[in-house]
């Protein structure tokens, strides 16, 4: 019995763990969504879909995060200190968040400064090798 709470323990932690994360990977989206001074409809697709892949139960909520943090002006300052909280994701995670930023900061068939900043920035703290920007 003990070791079947451990488990369904273990399976808990995991779960909140992974919407903790997901809640700060949709702070980076925002981010990115901000960072050319407009948000179109179409990057909030592409976060929406993001979430969505995730298949979690508590999808809804980080949706309803990310509106929030896309909304909010204090967004761009926090971002920097987000992603020092994406160190601890996967290689495979990093790898599809980064893509992830990408297609939101190219949406609009454009690359602004600051949104090429975010990715460079975003690569440099998860020690990816990206020289596409």
């Amino acid at each position: 019995m003990n070791k079947k709470t451990n488990i369904a323990q273990h399976e808990e932690d995991k779960s909140n763990t992974s919407l903790e994360a997901l809640l700060l990977q949709s702070d980076l989206m925002a981010g990115m969504a901000r960072a050319d001074g407009r948000v179109l409809d179409v990057e909030n697709l592409i976060a929406e879909s993001y979430i969505d892949t995730e298949n979690l139960t508590n999808s809804e909520q980080v949706k309803s995060h990310y509106t929030s943090v896309v909304d909010d002006e204090n967004t761009d300052t926090r971002v920097s200190t987000i992603m020092s909280f994406m160190a601890n994701l996967s290689l495979d995670d990093k790898y599809r968040l980064l893509r992830c930023l990408s297609a939101i900061a190219m949406c609009d068939n454009e690359l602004h400064p600051k949104e090429a900043d975010l990715l460079k920035q975003f690569a440099k703290a998860m020690d990816i090798d990206f020289r596409g920007i």
